[in-house]
């Protein structure tokens, strides 16, 4: 017997999966959280100039409004997103909203969501575990460079503030997808700093720990000129006379290593000089600003007045 195209019917047709369909507005910290709490263990590697294409027509509003495809298990309420990764990422990278379908497909266990997976053009999705790796060689840092600059990203999306505070307790700090934005944000000012101090050889310990690497990462995005000024020519300590902050910050770094306070505090001590060179004023001694406030960067978004969130930094 066969049907009106002559093939024979299918004598075990599959039943059809239930399928729920919505529309979000995705905002950068919500597509992270997406990304890393859907994350779907057998994706491919990331396509970075895929994302960076997708980030641009964010960024102009060419995108054209599609979905994402997330697997539902219905017997144990997992879900997966099977294709779209590539998109919340990029709503990431360009920090605007974005408005997308979600389409929600029922599965029944791990075999069906390979199938769906399988039957997805998804090859341009990773994993956040590899993400991390895949930033490094992407953003060309050597590995010794790559991790001082995940170190002070750590710094930054924790406000600068201390691990037991409630800003931390609400702030996914360990999440792999939201560490991979915040370097591939602060990648470009923190390559400025590692070259306004390639000439240093008395500095290049000091200037790898992680609390100065924030803090002077945050000071070349919002203030290149004045941060190629302080930076450099503390770095060489070259004719710098007592009483300038770049000759106080010089001195202090050499005293005290990192395992001498907390990363935040740490911070605060460095941000202190800084603040000084800024206002123009005689500072002889590095000290420390309030830790019970949030941290002063002048010439930032940190003026001390508020936890100043990773969007924004």
């Amino acid at each position: 017997m066969s049907n009106s195209n002559g093939h024979a019917p299918n004598q075990n047709p599959k039943k059809a999966r239930k399928t729920t369909t919505s529309v979000k507005v995705f905002s950068p910290s919500e597509a992270l959280q997406a990304v890393d709490a859907l994350r779907y263990p057998f994706q491919r590697p990331l396509r970075p100039t895929h994302v960076a294409f997708l980030a641009q027509e964010m960024r102009t509003d060419t995108f054209e409004m599609c979905a994402i495809l997330i697997a539902h298990i219905s017997n144990t309420g997992q879900k997966f997103l099977v294709d779209g990764q590539h998109r919340l990422w990029a709503i990431a990278q360009a920090n605007v909203d974005v408005t997308l379908a979600v389409v929600e497909v029922e599965c029944t266990s791990m075999e069906e969501v390979g199938l769906l997976y399988a039957n997805t053009d998804a090859g341009l999705a990773r994993s956040a575990r590899d993400a991390m790796s895949f930033a490094a060689s992407a953003l060309s840092l050597s590995g010794h460079e790559f991790t001082t600059l995940n170190g002070a990203c750590g710094l930054v999306i924790a406000g600068f503030e201390p691990a037991s505070s409630e800003f931390q307790r609400k702030t996914s700090v360990r999440s792999r997808s939201l560490r991979v934005a915040v370097i591939e944000r602060l990648a470009l000012p923190f390559s400025q700093f590692r070259a306004d101090i390639a000439k240093s050889e008395v500095m290049t310990k000091p200037l790898n720990r992680a609390a100065v690497a924030a803090v002077a990462t945050i000071t070349f995005k919002h203030q290149e000129d004045s941060a190629r000024e302080f930076w450099g020519e503390m770095s060489r300590n070259n004719g710098l006379m007592p009483g300038d902050s770049r000759h106080a910050l010089f001195s202090w770094l050499l005293a005290n290593n990192a395992n001498r306070y907390p990363p935040y505090i740490y911070a605060r001590y460095v941000a202190g000089a800084w603040n000084a060179f800024q206002e123009r004023r005689s500072y002889s001694r590095v000290a420390l600003m309030s830790p019970d406030n949030p941290i002063v960067i002048q010439g930032t978004p940190y003026d001390g007045r508020r936890i100043v969130p990773w969007e924004e930094a």
